[in-house]
């Protein structure tokens, strides 16, 4: 993938905090939906689950999609990840 600039456009499509949020991003030719889902465990930390759809009316990213899914999993956790250990500070 390119290393340009592009312009993304956020949508929140769905609010229920703190359960639940879901969003919707769209930038030249790629859609990507996203639900995230919160709840308490046992143990009183937090479990975030997230529901990740990708599209795209390109055929080459569509091929990526379906043979490499793997890609946009690792990419998504990298960009999760920072997420996580904010909260997890302040929270501490």
């Amino acid at each position: 993938m390119g290393k340009g600039e592009f312009k993304i456009v956020e949508e929140v499509i769905y609010k229920k905090l703190p359960h639940e949020i879901f969003y919707k991003y769209e930038t030249d030719g790629v859609t990507n939906q996203m639900k995230n889902f919160f709840s308490i465990t046992k143990e009183g930390t937090t479990k975030w689950k997230a529901d990740i759809n990708f599209t795209s009316n390109k055929l080459a990213l569509r091929l990526i999609i379906f043979f490499k899914p793997s890609i946009f999993k690792s990419k998504t956790k990298k960009t999760m990840q920072p997420l996580k250990t904010y909260i997890e500070r302040e929270v501490s």
